[in-house]
């Protein structure tokens, strides 16, 4: 029998880029829009400095 999948807990700290980082990072995205199945919304972009978890 299968043991029951603990709950998986993470923790990152990140910062948000400014908003003409931001607007740069949209418009090379788009270049290469359709490569990635998961796709940040334009309005929620960040930058992971650290990540803790599984």
């Amino acid at each position: 029998m299968k043991q029951a999948e603990q709950p998986t807990r993470r923790l990152f700290f990140a910062c948000w880029p400014r908003e003409q980082v931001r607007g740069g990072i949209i418009q090379r995205r788009r270049l290469i829009d359709g490569l990635s199945p998961r796709r940040v919304p334009d309005h929620n972009l960040y930058l992971t400095l650290l990540f803790l978890g599984n």
